[in-house]
């Protein structure tokens, strides 16, 4: 706890000259957290592994999800994004009341990321440090065939049917019945097609393989056969029998370490900038209210994550063609929590905030509202509530 509190400490008067006594006690509040819930080992591991990469000029990203709200993370360097300055929120990250594994998900360049994990097992010991198996599912029309294959069925036959499944995320073989009129009535009519559909309804969601995990890796203090069961997989690699839920439940340390190929063009078109142009980027400290970009953003957002949601446009329009708006950032944020997040009823503060995102995607998309005022409006009431509730 010592080590944790020297490294916030001193990125307290790094990050924040001149307002460390105002932001001490925040800083203070989560480092009680923290140390209640028994996560200081945590983030000295996650501070140690992102240390060595940024030693190495590996890329980091900034951060990504409910970390960015921690003033710790960001003070140790864990993130790049400043939590104060945005009012970000600590508790969607760590909370008391809801008492679960931390989760930082952190971003390396997809080139050298491997190289990061190779450091921890080092560090740590090969014994302690295994990757995360994964169960493939039979899913909507993979299913359809393989129990066509094993029915003996005519490949082409079989193919043909699967093909009426529509290629949709989470479709299953009853929204396919549902949705296409061609399937259900193949489905009604032809006796084998309907024994061949209701064998793989039953099928359905079933594991049919396993893999690994693309980004999970588990770190233990003990052998991690003394813990969990292993297997090896047709590569060689050593994997855990249980999967990224399991292991959370039975205490053990979940890490991702996730490659960005973003990340990867980033680092590259810097280094050719310099190289081509003599000028050195920083692309930690880069300009927020460069007009062109936003105009860019407000014009054309392909290729652009979030950003090119057909949802999105009338917010991301409204906010970049504005020339005092200045990192409204926050609106497809609260656009994208809107689309996705789901009221919390044990936790009133997320059930809020959920609320307020709700709210802000029904702005969006009705003409002639002020979008910008309106997303600070909610996040303002919604800070409000959250500082009540501390």
């Amino acid at each position: 706890m010592e080590y944790l509190n020297k490294l916030c400490f001193e990125g307290l008067s790094e990050r924040y000259p001149g307002r460390e006594e105002e932001l001490t006690p925040r800083l203070e509040y989560e480092l009680d957290v923290i140390k209640t819930m028994g996560y200081v080992d945590y983030f000295l591991i996650v501070w140690d592994y992102i240390h060595f990469a940024k030693e190495h000029d590996i890329s980091v990203g900034p951060g990504r999800g409910s970390a960015a709200g921690s003033i710790v993370a960001y003070t140790m360097g864990i993130t790049n994004i400043d939590p104060i300055r945005y009012n970000l929120i600590f508790e969607r990250f760590l909370n008391p009341e809801r008492v679960s594994m931390p989760d930082i998900d952190v971003d390396f360049c997809f080139e050298r990321r491997q190289e990061v994990i190779d450091y921890v097992v080092e560090k740590y010991g090969k014994e302690c440090v295994t990757q995360i198996v994964t169960f493939g599912t039979l899913a909507a029309r993979g299913v359809i065939r393989d129990v066509g294959r094993v029915m003996d069925m005519p490949y082409a036959f079989v193919d043909s049917i699967s093909k009426n499944v529509p290629t949709e995320l989470g479709i299953t073989i009853q929204k396919a019945l549902e949705m296409n009129p061609d399937l259900r009535r193949i489905y009604e009519e032809d006796e084998s097609v309907r024994k061949l559909i209701d064998m793989s309804k039953r099928l359905e969601g079933l594991p049919r393989h396993t893999s690994t995990h693309a980004a999970g890796v588990v770190i233990s203090q003990l052998p991690m056969d003394e813990y969990v069961p292993l297997s090896r997989g047709t590569d060689g690699m050593i994997t855990t029998q249980f999967t990224m839920t399991t292991l959370e439940e039975l205490g053990l340390l979940k890490m991702d370490f996730l490659g960005l190929r973003t990340l990867t063009v980033i680092n590259s078109a810097v280094h050719l900038v310099e190289k081509d142009y003599g000028v050195t980027v920083d692309i930690d400290h880069v300009d927020f209210d460069d007009q062109k970009v936003l105009e860019a953003l407000a014009d054309d957002s392909v290729g652009i994550s979030m950003a090119r949601a057909s949802g999105c446009a009338p917010a991301r329009i409204s906010c970049y063609d504005d020339p005092q708006v200045a990192e409204d950032d926050m609106v497809m944020a609260m656009y994208e929590t809107a689309q996705n997040a789901e009221p919390m009823p044990n936790m009133p503060e997320m059930d809020v905030m959920w609320t307020v995102a709700e709210k802000l995607l029904v702005d969006v998309n009705m003409s002639g509202k002020d979008v910008r005022s309106s997303a600070e409006d909610a996040q303002e009431q919604s800070l409000k509530l959250i500082q009540q509730m501390r």
